[in-house]
């Protein structure tokens, strides 16, 4: 008897050498994890163990085929197909013993071909990324990296999507960002993609040029360029031909998201340009047509000749608008327009009909008159600041917000709502000339549209910006300016 439990014991050992061993030897902490090799198993020592043999099944139900011996705590299985699952276990050659329990994992390759590559659309930014798909995937986690002016941050989970292709919209300027993506099936993740390369930019401001409350500047305001660190301002006094540098500033504040400049260096009746510029240690910006300002720089909002009666288009409009208004909710709109210096120039509210209104401006005598503005609808006053005040020249000559050469052609940026930034597909501009024998206008329906001298004379160039929004359609704001071809 004593014979036959002997041998029924080296039977036993016999076998346990040739599978993983019974439950009742010491448990190693087995574990199993996709890389870019393979999937990788890792185990703890045991003591007195010397080498270790890795057993693998492609199947819950089949037995363990013995993979590979190996001496340390650690191996990589890099024969594992994508999209597979594998059952994997481990046994030391230790007299003490030492096996773990048997764990299974999907084998997920790193996704191949990853890119970003970063494209535009004007000043809109995105990158675009792609990747090889991956056998076995359900899903794919994308992680970003952001990298500023002042610190490299860690990479962080963004999004997961279940097609091999993504866009990163949210793309704010001054940061260079970096990118991987890794496969994922149910709580199985894969290995990482390899990092791409670094994408980023810096916005490029957009330059609304305009005349400041004290009629003594030109103001330049533009939205703050997120991550810029300073911003560069250039001027031209040769209508764009050249241009030097005016200012270079990191002190520029933003206020209420925008920031802005006043240029006192600037005479009556010339034209200049400028451009911006906005930097940080990683970028600058760009330069384009969308950011060159022209300025017809003047000292007034409304010119008439002494006798004359002018109609003053936006005053007009903006009656008609609050007139409307206060028709629709069965009220009336009580408006005053009031010169304050009435031997200078006369403001007059005609009533055409019962909806329509024209505001006339009569030059008196020569000098400046502001108009002050009150109104008083459904119980809301407003009475007018002296920076929303409208200036009236009145002279003895005719008043001229341009003059031009014939054949000379000109931009006509003397208000910020000029800029191809509101000229949305709801907003629409339409510039028309009084005698297209004397002024042309190129481009009318374009924000960047100019003016050509044709033949000597005088025209009046009206500028009208109209809104369509489905339902209700309105002209927002029009201008007039009285061109001299000498």
């Amino acid at each position: 008897m004593k014979k036959l439990i002997a041998g029924l014991l080296t039977a036993l050992i016999i076998c346990s050498a040739a599978v993983p061993a019974s439950a009742t030897a010491p448990l190693m902490n087995l574990k199993l994890s996709n890389t870019k090799q393979g999937v990788k198993l890792s185990w703890s020592k045991v003591k007195g163990a010397k080498k270790y043999t890795v057993y693998r099944s492609s199947s819950a139900s089949k037995k363990t085929k013995k993979l590979k011996i190996v001496k340390g705590t650690s191996f990589t299985d890099k024969n594992a197909k994508s999209g597979k699952k594998y059952w994997y276990s481990v046994m030391s050659d230790s007299k003490n013993g030492g096996q773990s329990s048997r764990h299974s994992i999907l084998r997920l390759k790193a996704p191949a071909n990853f890119k970003a590559k970063l494209q535009s659309d004007d000043d809109y930014f995105e990158t675009k990324l792609t990747w090889s798909k991956v056998k076995g995937a359900k899903s794919y986690e994308v992680f970003r990296q952001k990298i500023s002016a002042k610190k490299t941050g860690k990479f962080t989970k963004i999004d997961k999507v279940k097609k091999p292709k993504y866009e990163d919209y949210y793309l704010p300027s001054g940061s260079y960002y970096r990118y991987k993506v890794r496969a994922v099936n149910g709580k199985t993740k894969g290995a990482f993609s390899s990092v791409s390369k670094k994408t980023g930019y810096m916005e490029t401001p957009v330059v609304i040029a305009t005349h400041n409350e004290k009629f003594d500047a030109v103001r330049l305001f533009w939205d703050y360029c997120e991550g810029a660190e300073g911003y560069k301002i250039y001027k031209s006094v040769d209508k764009g031909k050249s241009y030097k540098l005016v200012l270079d500033s990191k002190k520029l504040k933003k206020k209420d998201g925008t920031v802005s400049w006043d240029d006192s260096d600037v005479k009556l009746d010339n034209v200049y340009y400028y451009y911006v510029i906005a930097y940080n240690k990683l970028f600058s910006s760009k330069k384009s047509e969308d950011i060159i300002a022209s300025v017809v720089f003047r000292d007034y909002d409304i010119g008439v000749q002494i006798g004359e009666e002018k109609t003053e288009p936006t005053l007009s409009l903006l009656c008609n608008q609050l007139a409307q208004l206060a028709s629709l909710a069965g009220s009336k709109l009580d408006f005053t327009l009031k010169s304050e210096d009435e031997s200078v120039a006369k403001v007059e509210v005609r009533q055409n009909d019962d909806k329509s209104y024209s505001v006339v401006i009569t030059g008196v005598s020569e000098g400046y008159a502001d108009v002050n503005l009150n109104l008083d609808s459904l119980g809301s006053v407003y009475s007018a600041k002296d920076s929303d005040k409208l200036r009236i020249k009145v002279s003895k000559d005719p008043v001229y917000d341009m003059k031009l050469k014939a054949g000379e052609t000109e931009k006509l940026y003397s208000t910020g709502y000029m800029s191809d930034s509101l000229i949305s597909s709801e907003m629409k501009i339409n510039v028309t000339s009084s005698d297209e024998k004397i002024v042309r206008v190129n481009d009318p329906t374009s924000a960047k549209f100019t003016l050509t001298g044709v033949s000597a004379g005088a025209a009046t160039i009206t500028v009208t910006l109209s809104a369509d929004f489905g339902i209700v359609k309105t002209d927002y704001r029009t201008m007039e300016y009285k061109i001299l071809v000498e």
